[in-house]
């Protein structure tokens, strides 16, 4: 850990702007190259993008995951006995704890 934080604080400047520079990061603002009119919906936006695209509308392209569970639905009586379960094991190692003391 001294290693690093000694290394870090060795670093240059001029070498810490070079990485990023090299990452990519830089402080230039490239102007979009693409003219988008104003007019232009999202839609229709979207088909110029991806002409692969199949024929679905902005929105159902936002939402094509909402639906999508990612988390598993959990109960009141199920967060309880959770939460008792923890506490009975902090209970017993506690208890091995003081056997071993």
């Amino acid at each position: 850990m001294h290693l690093s934080i000694h290394a870090w604080n060795d670093a240059q400047e001029t070498t810490i702007f070079k990485v990023f520079q090299h990452a990519g990061f830089t402080t230039i603002i490239e102007e979009s190259k693409e003219n988008v009119p104003d007019d232009m919906g999202e839609d229709e936006f979207l088909r110029k993008r991806n002409p692969l695209l199949p024929e679905i509308s902005f929105q159902d392209f936002l939402n094509v995951d909402s639906d999508v569970i990612c988390t598993e639905e959990i109960s009141d009586e199920q967060i309880i006995a959770d939460i008792m379960n923890e506490k009975e094991e902090l209970s017993d190692f506690e208890q091995e704890e003081n056997e071993i003391s």
